[in-house]
């Protein structure tokens, strides 16, 4: 009886683990069950995230789309998370999927089949990249994440960086050709910018994200700090032109359907395109309100 009894308890405690289970299994959050997903599907093997290896604000996140799941390197210890336009989360692979033996040419959203490319001999940056360049190979070796596969997209590309023969192309080794802004003079803070002391040139390498790509779009600007002969103008470079002081003479001018005018003021504050300041008529002391719009220039309208 007594044995009778012990079986009976142990079979209720077995019930309830199991009822834990199949609860805990149903309030996983969906970030768990995508990641599996996408773990079998390139993985092909039971190889598994459980509950406990995500914590945190991660387990609360939630994407209006699906999330994708990529490999940050070779070594494929880390797992980028990424909602598009929302966040993107890293996660740590336990040291038990780790030692699973993940596959050796995992290639994100398993495209096993895209090719990548190595240099078939040392290249300087600046160098334009052609197809005679390059040899294919597919998964016979570990093959990055970034790894540059588009072929057929290389009519404008350059390298960004020496390479070595061997080296596989990734991504951000390659950029077109840029059109950027130098001066030809040593310019220092405050320098107007103008086709006297600026010119346009192409570049091929090293060509900062926030360069100026026309001189044009230099009006009413001026420098922060010196820039030498040579140096690609960058927008931290640039601040906006005084284009008139306080006490100066300026012109007002107001145009309608029917008539324009044009009067003389005097600035009573420093004046930046776009900045609405007061004036004053000379001749009657009225003062008013303008928006600036040039050197010397302001609009009523």
């Amino acid at each position: 009886m007594k044995r009778f009894l012990i079986i009976i308890a142990c079979l209720i405690e077995l019930t309830a683990f199991l009822d834990l289970h199949e609860a805990a299994a149903d309030s996983a959050p969906s970030i768990l069950i995508e990641l599996n997903e996408w773990l079998t599907k390139i993985e092909g093997e039971n190889i598994e995230f459980v509950f406990k290896d995500l914590s945190g604000p991660i387990t609360r996140k939630k994407c209006d789309n699906p999330i994708h799941f990529y490999f940050t390197n070779t070594s494929r210890r880390v797992i980028k998370a990424e909602c598009e336009g929302q966040w993107r989360r890293f996660i740590k692979v336990p040291e038990r999927i780790h030692l699973a033996k993940l596959s050796k040419d995992l290639i994100p959203n398993g495209q096993h089949d895209l090719n990548a490319y190595v240099l078939t001999a040392d290249v300087s940056k600046g160098l334009k990249i052609t197809e005679g360049m390059l040899d294919s190979i597919r998964s016979s070796r570990s093959i990055p994440t970034n790894a540059f596969t588009e072929i057929s997209q290389l009519d404008d590309l350059y390298l960004q960086r020496d390479k070595k023969r061997g080296d596989i192309l990734i991504s951000e080794d390659l950029d077109t050709s840029k059109i950027v802004v130098v001066p030809v003079v040593i310019l220092p803070s405050g320098s107007p910018l103008d086709t006297n002391t600026l010119i346009e040139i192409t570049k091929f390498s090293g060509v900062p994200p926030d360069y100026i790509s026309s001189i044009a779009s230099l009006r009413y600007m001026e420098l922060s700090k010196t820039v030498g002969v040579g140096e690609i103008v960058r927008t931290r470079h640039l601040r906006k032109a005084k284009l008139m002081r306080r006490n100066e003479l300026v012109t007002i001018y107001s145009i309608s359907n029917n008539f324009s005018i044009e009067t003389k003021a005097i600035a009573l504050s420093d004046g930046y395109l776009g900045e609405r300041i007061k004036v004053k008529n000379p001749e009657s002391n009225k003062i008013i309100t303008a928006r600036v719009v040039g050197y010397g220039l302001l609009s009523l309208n």
